[in-house]
């Protein structure tokens, strides 16, 4: 249980941690976190990816390394875990469920060229 007054601090903090193999999905999330944030206005997305893969992120801000996970997760109001599945993909499920219009259309026109 995370007492009130903690997670008054940390409630605007969404955490994405993706630590499946394909460095594509985590690129197509690092694409569209900007505009994520700027949908849902005063949310804070962070990213969590594999240690080997956090150069795809290198100049983005808040994205972390698998292995600083333990240590951050208190910083978090909540964490999503995308999984890889072979058959969807798990960037473009996270945006249809969360109903985030604007940030499906950008994916989708980057998917595509």
């Amino acid at each position: 249980m995370i007492p009130l007054f903690r997670y008054a601090k940390i409630k605007d903090h969404y955490c994405i941690y993706y630590s499946g193999p394909s460095p594509d999905y985590l690129s197509q999330l690092i694409a569209v976190k900007s505009q994520i944030e700027s949908e849902l206005t005063g949310i804070y997305i962070h990213i969590v990816c594999r240690d080997d893969l956090l150069y795809l992120g290198e100049n983005e801000e808040r994205i972390y390394p698998q292995s600083k996970l333990e240590e951050l997760k208190l910083k978090f109001g909540y964490i999503r875990e995308l999984k890889y599945d072979l058959v969807n993909n798990p960037v473009e499920a996270l945006l249809m469920e969360s109903e985030l219009l604007q940030s499906l259309q950008t994916f989708s026109n980057r998917k595509q060229k």
